[in-house]
């Protein structure tokens, strides 16, 4: 008789175990889509603030103490400004035409692809904090792994995707 009652209990308790993951799954699939999605934003931010550093080094590294009026600036601002649009299919490295930030975005691991490829929207060279300084400013829209969260993040310049921006300065 004690076997019988035991069966029963444990049939009981099968219900309640599917009722405990039903309710908990409530909680753990939003928790686990907003992991993907904010992990893969910061990803992508960590190597945008990484193409700044990129593409503002390179600059210094143009002008070599030239200063701000010189020839090499104008080479400096012509290479760390070049879009995405034309370099498709050229090598990264070595190439005086390709965007540093284009390529840092481009390569492994990220590879972002043209379509998200990193846009330099400002460039300048002035005076602060020392003379030659470079200051650039690198704007990525991309689509995130999953988008369950898009609402809580800055919104790209396409539907569909976020944005991230990162300023970096250099100094010779």
């Amino acid at each position: 008789m004690r076997l019988w009652r035991g069966a029963c209990a444990r049939e009981r308790s099968k219900g309640v175990a599917a009722i405990e993951l039903a309710l908990s799954m409530a909680f753990l699939v939003p928790l686990l889509l907003a992991a993907l999605d904010f992990g893969y934003y910061f990803y992508v931010g960590a190597c945008v603030e990484e193409a700044a550093r990129q593409g503002a080094l390179q600059a210094v590294r143009k002008t070599a103490g030239a200063g701000c009026a010189s020839a090499a600036a104008t080479t400096a601002r012509t290479i760390v400004r070049d879009t995405y649009a034309t370099t498709t299919g050229t090598a990264c490295l070595g190439a005086d035409n390709v965007s540093a930030a284009y390529c840092y975005m481009n390569e492994p691991p990220l590879g972002m692809g043209t379509s998200s490829g990193p846009t330099v929207i400002a460039l300048t060279c002035d005076g602060a904090p020392i003379a030659g300084s470079w200051h650039i400013t690198v704007d990525v829209s991309f689509p995130l792994t999953v988008g369950f969260y898009r609402a809580l993040l800055p919104a790209g310049s396409t539907a569909g995707t976020v944005r991230y921006r990162a300023t970096m300065t250099a100094t010779p």
